[in-house]
């Protein structure tokens, strides 16, 4: 459910929601105490840096001399906590979202290590066909993700 590497002198461990349960969740509002949980090890091997990705909410967060990173999503981003109906370009929101770790992969000694936040328009037009066309489950719910950046659970307006 996790995997650990050593790259410029970090240990670095990713995963999708947590080390031991994909549907336990940190938010990145959460606080520092909860978001400690995800640095946790019954065998006393503890990352310096989490890479994880199932809020779809790309952040990056130094604590404890900790890395938290959140690397966001490719296709289904949904970081707008605040959405107003009234706006109708929401390409700012709704590109493609990813991070880039470069640093020498497998070495212990510390060394340039960086994390890189990219965003990227991609056709959600045709991302939309091609989930109408093989029956996407909720479907609706997917569009509304995909056009707005809201979560389908936030669909409180």
């Amino acid at each position: 459910m996790y995997y650990d590497f050593y790259m410029s002198g970090s240990l670095i461990r990713m995963f999708h929601a947590s080390k031991n349960d994909t549907n336990f969740r940190v938010l990145d509002f959460d606080n520092v105490e909860d978001k400690m949980i995800l640095f946790e090890d019954e065998k006393g091997i503890i990352p310096d840096i989490i890479l994880y990705g199932d809020i779809h909410i790309q952040y990056m967060q130094k604590f404890f001399n900790k890395t938290l990173v959140n690397v966001g999503s490719v296709g289904n981003v949904v970081e707008n906590l605040n959405h107003d109906e009234n706006i109708e370009d929401m390409t700012e929101t709704t590109q493609a979202y990813y991070t880039i770790i470069e640093g020498n992969f497998g070495s212990k000694e510390r060394q340039s290590l960086s994390i890189q936040f990219v965003r990227l328009p991609y056709d959600i037009d045709k991302e939309i066909a091609i989930a109408k066309k093989n029956g996407s489950p909720s479907l609706e719910n997917y569009i509304l993700e995909l056009t707005t950046g809201m979560y389908r659970r936030n669909k409180s307006k």
